[in-house]
């Protein structure tokens, strides 16, 4: 029940890449005819990855993860369009890379203003049209939320950033198979993907970054354009490509996931009182499902969860652990106490209804033992 922080690798990208590790292995960069054929088997994955997001081959730059995508492009175009400005914009929920890379370019001068999202866990286009100045560069806002699921208006966000001559980088690590990533579409300069969230290994992700579009390396080095150096992980690319191509072409599984997911809260919902749902009801990511359990802390129901065979998270498998309360719970205006009682789970296409009927007897068990327990310790 923790899809959202990673994903088996399915057959489809394991048989992509393993060649790559006998026949296909040479350096992609070598000037003799083996490597020639793995750079043109490269090339060929990096297609495929351009053909899902609508763009040119050229404007796909593999890297190692999501975080790195996501910190080349906050920390790359932020760097490379100072002369622009040095303000920034950015949502108060982005994934715990996009803050920290935030941080460091504060500590370097930029202005960054953080703009917190509404109950639901949605961004107002309208707060982000009052937050640009002449001297906003670039405007940051996740497609959705790796949390809470909730859809974001990426347009027109994008389009109030164009209006002012302002860079738009979304995070569409957590939407991808889910959403378009068709860039035109959503209107993105930058977007980051990461592999493992569709079924191909860790270890291999993407940045979009649009034709024209300054930005500086954090790795230097020849390959990927000059953007990122090192030599290219040529056989998880292929997994990734595969992968993605296998996401869009079965589309079908999201509403049976949808479908598991509101199974899992009416279920919940109707076993343990007194349950927030995190998040809008609607317009959200079909697996992903935020409930906090006031009276509990998220730390202890995980726990039990986990002792019984059931693995579920608190939120991002990034961040530092369970003492602080969530960045996005908070930013959404739930207090310290109602965020550190939340608990995510993130379904996919593996899950059956047999174990979603299991989760919710276990879960509504677990709150009931650990509200009385500590209804005794407040006497």
């Amino acid at each position: 029940m923790d899809n959202a922080s990673t994903t088996r690798v399915s057959k489809t990208a394991y048989d992509a890449m393993t060649p790559y590790f006998t026949n296909f292995f040479a350096n992609p960069s070598g000037k003799y005819s083996s490597s020639a054929e793995v750079k043109r088997l490269l090339e060929h994955s990096r297609e495929t990855v351009a053909d899902a997001l609508g763009c040119e081959k050229d404007e796909i730059i593999f890297t190692s993860s999501g975080s790195e995508s996501n910190c080349l492009a906050v920390k790359g175009a932020a760097r490379a369009n100072a002369e622009k400005g040095k303000h920034i914009i950015s949502s108060a929920m982005e994934h715990t890379s996009v803050m920290l890379a935030l941080k460091e370019l504060s500590a370097e001068g930029f202005d960054v203003t953080y703009i917190n999202p509404e109950e639901d866990g949605v961004i107002s286009a309208k707060k982000i049209r009052a937050a640009v100045r002449e001297d906003t560069a670039l405007v940051c806002v996740m497609y959705a939320n790796n949390e809470t699921g909730a859809i974001q208006p990426v347009r027109e966000i994008s389009q109030i950033a164009h209006e002012n001559n302002a860079l738009f980088f979304t995070d569409a690590v957590q939407a991808a198979g889910a959403l378009t990533l068709d860039v035109s579409a959503i209107g993105a300069d930058l977007l980051s993907l990461s592999g493992h969230k569709i079924n191909a290994p860790k270890g291999i992700g993407a940045l979009y970054v649009k034709k024209g579009t300054k930005i500086k390396p954090l790795i230097n080095g020849t390959q990927e354009n000059g953007l990122r150096g090192g030599t290219e992980n040529a056989a998880f690319a292929a997994a990734f490509a595969a992968a993605l191509k296998e996401t869009r072409e079965n589309t079908d599984k999201n509403a049976k996931i949808s479908a598991l997911r509101d199974m899992l809260y009416d279920g919940i919902a109707a076993k343990v009182p007194d349950i927030k749902l995190n998040g809008k009801a609607t317009s959200r990511l079909p697996g992903i499902l935020n409930i906090s359990f006031p009276g509990t802390q998220s730390e202890g129901v995980l726990h039990l969860l986990d002792s019984v065979g059931i693995e579920a998270s608190a939120g991002s498998a990034c961040k530092s652990g369970y003492d602080t309360p969530s960045h996005v719970l908070t930013s959404m205006g739930l207090t310290p106490a109602t965020a550190k009682s939340a608990v995510r789970f993130s379904l996919g296409s593996d899950n059956t209804e047999e174990e979603i009927k299991y989760v919710i007897n276990t879960v509504a068990g677990i709150v009931k033992k650990m509200r009385s327990v500590q209804r005794v310790n407040n006497r």
